[in-house]
C-alpha cells in the first residue's frame, strides 16, 4: 500500500502488510494455536507448563484461546480471581516476550445461534479489565457455507466496534468443503481453523489452497495421535503447507532478494505487524525482529532501504491517545529493526485538520527526532477542500489509491505547493504486466516520488507480492528520468 524517498526520480512504494506480507495478515509466525480450556486452579499450577514454554521458545507464537465457561461466563460478568490473575500473567508474557495473543472463545453453532447470545458473550470479553483483557475472538463451531457470509460479517463488525479495528479474528469452521465453503470469510478473518479432526485423518488435501484461500491464513488443530507428534507431519505443516506462516522470511524472499539487484531504486518499506506495531509499549514478534533486521541490514549496506511504521489516523477521528500509543511503539523498538519514520494511513487533508496532522508529525519527531520520515495516506486529493499546508510537514503524500482503470494524470495536484516529487501513487487491480505507458507518466510524465503497481485487487494487493513484481521494478529503472 504505499511507499518512499527519492533516488533518481522514483521509488518502489510496498507495503509489508502485516504477517500476510511477512506471512499472513497477522496470521500468526510459525504458531501454535492452543485452546485453553483448562481451569488455572489457585497460583496458576495447571497453566505453568505454559508460562515456562512461552520465554523458551521466543520464535514461537501463542495464539491462546481463554475460554471461562464455553465463553466468557455471565452477560456482563469479569473473570473469577484466578482467571484474572492468570491470564493477566499471561498477558505480561506475551508482552515482554512478543509472543502471545489472547482471544475470547465464542461458539456460533454454525450460524444457528441466537445473535443476542453472541453479542452478549462478545460485549462481555470487550468490558474485562485492561490488565486480562482478551484482543479478539475466537467464533467456535464457526459456518463457511456461501449464505452465511453476512451473518458472520456481522459477527465481526460486532467485535470490531467494541475491540477496535485491530481485533484478532479467528473462524473455527474445523473443515472447508469446496462444493459450499466461500473464500469471502477469509477477507474478514485474521485466521480459519480448516482442519479438526484426529491425527489419522490428517492431509494436505484437507486444506483449500488459491489466492483467495491463503493458506498462511489457515491452521490445524489435530488430536487423538501418538505421544510424540512425528516430525513427518509438523513438516507438512510449517513448510510443505506453509500454514499460519513460517520463520525463515521466506514470504519476503521476494522483497530481500530485489533490494541489491535495484540499487537504482528506492524502497520505502512500510512495517505493520498488525494494523500497527501491536500491543502498546511492544516488541514485534520474533520473525519480524529477525525479519526486519535483514531489511535494515540490506539498506545499510545498499544505501536504497527506508522503514516506516504504519500508523492509522481514521481521517482525523481516531482518538490522540491510540496513535500516540502506536507511534511510541514504534519508537521504542530495538534500534536493529526500529522503522525510520511514520506512515499516516487514512490521512485527511482537509482544511480543518492541519493543525492535527502537525502535532501527530510533531509527536513523531519529538520520539524519532527531526530527520523522521513522514508520509501521509489520504489515496486521494480534493482540490475544494485540501490544503497544500500539509505538503510543508510531509516528506511525501500519497494523492491517488485506486484501480488502474481510475488511473489518470489530473488526479495529482500540480503547483509550487503540492510538488509532484513529494507525491506517490498506489495503483491496485490492473493488468497483470505494468502498462509501460502508465509507468512512464508517472516517472517522467509527472516525476512523482514514488509508486506501487499490483494487478490484484485490493483484497489482496496488500498481502501479497504483485503476479509480475520484477516486471513493475524493471519498468521503473526503465523509464527513470
Amino acid at each position: 500500500m504505499r511507499t518512499l524517498d527519492l533516488l533518481a526520480s522514483l521509488l518502489a512504494l510496498l507495503m509489508c502488510f502485516g504477517s500476510q506480507y511477512l506471512a499472513a495478515a497477522e496470521t500468526l509466525s510459525s504458531a501454535v494455536i492452543l485452546p485453553l480450556y483448562i481451569y488455572p486452579d489457585d497460583n496458576c499450577t495447571s497453566w505453568t507448563q505454559l508460562f515456562s514454554a512461552i520465554p523458551s521458545n521466543p520464535s514461537l507464537e501463542f495464539l491462546i484461546i481463554v475460554n471461562p465457561n464455553s465463553g466468557p461466563g455471565s452477560s456482563g460478568s469479569q473473570p473469577d480471581s484466578n482467571y484474572q490473575n492468570c491470564v493477566t500473567q499471561l498477558r505480561t508474557l506475551g508482552t515482554s516476550n512478543g509472543n502471545v495473543k489472547l482471544i475470547g472463545y465464542v461458539r456460533t453453532g454454525y450460524g444457528t445461534r441466537d445473535l443476542s447470545d453472541i453479542t452478549a458473550d462478545v460485549d462481555t470479553y470487550a468490558a474485562w479489565n485492561a490488565a486480562y483483557k482478551v484482543e479478539g475472538i475466537f467464533f467456535d463451531e464457526a459456518s463457511t457455507n456461501a449464505t452465511l457470509v453476512d451473518t458472520y460479517q456481522g459477527y465481526v463488525n460486532e467485535v470490531k466496534s467494541v475491540f477496535g479495528d485491530d481485533a484478532y479474528i479467528t473462524l473455527n469452521p474445523g473443515t472447508w468443503d469446496t462444493s459450499s465453503s466461500s473464500s469471502s470469510y477469509f477477507s474478514f478473518s485474521d485466521l480459519i481453523v480448516t482442519f479438526e479432526n484426529t491425527f489419522s485423518n490428517f492431509e494436505p488435501s484437507a486444506f483449500p489452497s488459491g489466492t483467495s484461500t491463503p493458506l498462511k491464513k489457515q491452521a490445524a488443530i489435530i488430536h487423538t495421535g501418538p505421544v510424540d507428534a512425528p516430525i513427518d507431519t509438523i513438516n507438512t505443516i510449517t513448510k510443505t503447507l506453509g500454514l499460519a506462516a513460517s520463520d525463515d522470511c521466506a514470504d519476503w524472499s521476494q522483497l530481500i532478494s530485489v533490494i541489491p539487484s535495484y540499487p537504482t531504486l528506492e524502497f520505502l518499506i512500510v512495517i505493520n505487524p498488525n494494523s500497527g506495531p501491536g500491543t502498546n509499549a511492544s516488541q514485534p514478534d520474533a520473525n519480524y525482529q529477525t525479519c526486519v533486521t535483514q531489511l535494515r541490514t540490506l539498506g545499510n549496506s545498499s544505501g536504497n532501504v527506508k522503514m516506516i511504521g504504519y500508523v492509522r489516523t481514521g481521517y482525523g477521528k481516531r482518538d490522540l491517545t491510540d496513535i500516540n500509543a502506536d507511534v511510541n511503539t514504534y519508537a521504542a523498538w530495538n534500534a536493529a529493526y526500529r522503522p525510520e519514520g511514520i506512515f499516516f494511513d487514512e490521512a485527511s487533508t482537509d482544511d480543518a485538520l492541519v493543525e492535527t496532522y502537525q502535532s501527530y508529525v510533531e509527536g513523531v519527531k519529538t520520539l524519532f527526532g527531526d530527520n523522521a520520515y513522514i508520509t501521509l495516506n489520504p489515496g486521494t486529493w480534493d482540490s475544494s477542500s485540501s490544503s497544500s499546508s500539509y505538503f510543508t510537514f510531509s516528506n511525501l503524500i500519497v494523492t491517488f489509491e485506486n484501480t488502474y482503470g481510475n488511473f489518470t494524470p489530473s488526479a495529482f495536484p500540480s503547483g509550487a505547493s503540492t510538488p509532484l516529487n513529494q507525491q506517490a501513487a498506489i495503483i491496485h487491480t490492473g493488468p497483470v504486466n505494468p502498462p509501460v505507458d502508465s509507468i512512464t507518466t508517472i516517472t517522467q510524465t509527472l516525476g512523482l516520488a514514488a509508486s506501487f503497481y499490483s494487478d490484484l485487487p485490493p483484497s489482496t494487493a496488500y498481502n501479497q507480492f504483485p503476479t509480475n513484481w520484477s516486471g513493475f521494478l524493471d519498468e521503473l529503472v526503465s523509464t527513470q528520468a
